[in-house]
């Protein structure tokens, strides 16, 4: 994949939220599950979001 096809880090922390939402609901959706599930370490999500709630409002 070439920069033009990656995803940026907020659009798959976006896409993994809207994942774990459909398949697990709410309570699922942490910022570990997040980072597991997308494949990245959670200080990526920290550098971006200070916390769960304001990782789910965006």
């Amino acid at each position: 994949m070439d920069a033009a096809t990656t995803p940026s880090p907020e659009q798959r922390i976006a896409d993994t939220v809207l994942l774990l939402l459909r398949t697990k609901g709410p309570k699922a959706v942490t910022i570990e599950a997040v980072a597991n599930v997308a494949g990245m370490a959670r200080t990526t999500i920290y550098r971006r979001y200070r916390d769960r709630s304001e990782m789910l409002r965006r």
